[in-house]
C-alpha cells in the first residue's frame, strides 16, 4: 500500500542507509495513476533529531542538485515534508553494480571485461566532472565523492552508467581541519587524495 508523502506517493521501500530510507516513488492523483518515477531519500527519525545529520543530509542534497552531468544520478529537489528531510532524485531503471556482480558471483560467472572497462570509463567521466566542478560565483569546490564504492554505481538497462549518493563528500570550504582529517565512507573504497590528505 503506497504512503502519501506531501505530493508523493512513497510506492515501495528498496534501500535503507545508516541515515536514510529510500523509496520508489511517484506523483500524480493517486497512488495508481501517475507519470513519474522518483526516488525518495527520507531521513530517518533517529537522525532527523540530531541536528548536526539533518544539516549534512541537506547539504548533500543541495550539493548533489548543483551538479549536472549525464553520469551522474540527478537530484531534481529537497526539504521537509512532515517534519521530516527529503530528497527527492531520478530513478535510475536498472540495478547497482553490487548487485549485479552478487548475481554474476551466484552464477558463477565473470564480469565482462569489456563491460568492466565501459562501466569504470564512465565513472571516471562523472568523477573528472565533480573534482572540477565549481561554485556558482565560478570558484573551485574541492569536491572529492569519497565513497565510490559498487552500490552507488547505477546500471541502467538503457547503458546508462550513473554515479549516486554524495552523503560523504568532501567539500573544503564546508569541512573544518578536524573534519577533514576523518575518514568518511567504506574504508576499503578511500580515495587516494583522502589518504594523501587533500
Amino acid at each position: 500500500m503506497a504512503e502519501a508523502f506531501g505530493r508523493f506517493w512513497l510506492q515501495q521501500k528498496i534501500g535503507q542507509g545508516g541515515m536514510a530510507d529510500i523509496f520508489r516513488a511517484t506523483v500524480g492523483p493517486g497512488p495508481s495513476s501517475y507519470a513519474f518515477d522518483f526516488v525518495i531519500k527520507r531521513l530517518l527519525p533517529s537522525a532527523q533529531k540530531d541536528a548536526a545529520q539533518r544539516d549534512m543530509f541537506l547539504t548533500e542534497a543541495d550539493l548533489a542538485a548543483h551538479l549536472r552531468h549525464p553520469n551522474l544520478v540527478q537530484v531534481y529537489e529537497s526539504g521537509m515534508i512532515d517534519g521530516r528531510a527529503y530528497i527527492a532524485m531520478e530513478r535510475v531503471w536498472g540495478l547497482d553494480l553490487s548487485r549485479l556482480l552478487s548475481l554474476l558471483r551466484r552464477r558463477g560467472l565473470r564480469f565482462p571485461e569489456d563491460l568492466a572497462v565501459y562501466v569504470t570509463m564512465q565513472v571516471l567521466r562523472a568523477l573528472d566532472y565533480v573534482h572540477r566542478a565549481r561554485a556558482v560565483g565560478g570558484s573551485d569546490l574541492n569536491l572529492i565523492h569519497r565513497d565510490v564504492t559498487p552500490s552507488n554505481i547505477f546500471l541502467g538497462f538503457d547503458g546508462d552508467v550513473k554515479l549516486g549518493d554524495f552523503g560523504v563528500a568532501h567539500v573544503s570550504f564546508l569541512e573544518g581541519n578536524d573534519d577533514a582529517k576523518i575518514i568518511k565512507g567504506k574504508v576499503a573504497y578511500t580515495p587516494p587524495e583522502v589518504l594523501d590528505g587533500y
